[in-house]
Parts: structure tokens; C-alpha cells; sequence
């Protein structure tokens, strides 16, 4: 009897893609699992943005910002950034300073 290698090589070639179709799902599942879990880790991470409520020029090469940033207490911090002004209006070297600390909602006019 003669071996049937075209059915032969159907089934490795079945065999191959089935393999290559269950490594590319793991990947996929594993891929979406990294995903999910710096996703999962990023989440709360970091202090809470600051807010600008203000700003105005000193001089003719610095910019002054007035933000404020709500701390974990609930009240906000009031913070003064000063930037030193570039030649093509690109703020550089800039200063961060807390003014105010623990300041209730609504009590700034």
C-alpha cells in the first residue's frame, strides 16, 4: 500500500495552524492582561492636577500664574508658578510655590 503523505501533510498543516492560532490567542490574552494590570496600577496614581485660576506678565520676560490643587483632605493648596519667558514665547525655568495651604472651597475671592 502506498502512504497517503498529501493527507499526511494536510494534517501537520492543520496541526501547525491550529498551534500557531492557540499561541497568538495566549499572546493576545496575555497582552491583555499587562494591559489591564498597568491600566489597574496607574489608576489613582500620582498628585491631582493643578488647576490655573489666574494669570498675569512681570515685566516683559516673566509670566506668573496663580493654580490651585485639591489635597487629600479636600481643601486646595493655592500655588504660584513663575516662568521666565523665552524669545519665542516659550515659558522655561519655572517655580512652583505654595502660597496657601488647607484652603476651604468658596473661601477665595
Amino acid at each position: 500500500r502506498m502512504p497517503d503523505r498529501g493527507g499526511q501533510r494536510r494534517r501537520r498543516q492543520q496541526q501547525r495552524a491550529v498551534r500557531e492560532r492557540k499561541m497568538t490567542i495566549q499572546r493576545c490574552f496575555g497582552l491583555l492582561a499587562g494591559l489591564c494590570l498597568l491600566s489597574a496600577s496607574l489608576v489613582g496614581c500620582g498628585p491631582p492636577p493643578k488647576v490655573m485660576v489666574d494669570q498675569g506678565f512681570i515685566g516683559s520676560n516673566r509670566t506668573l500664574k496663580v493654580l490651585m490643587q485639591r489635597n487629600a483632605s479636600g481643601t486646595f493648596d493655592q500655588i504660584v508658578r513663575i516662568c521666565t519667558l523665552g524669545e519665542k514665547g516659550a515659558e522655561s525655568a519655572c517655580n512652583d510655590t505654595v502660597v496657601l495651604e488647607n484652603v476651604t472651597p468658596g473661601s477665595l475671592y
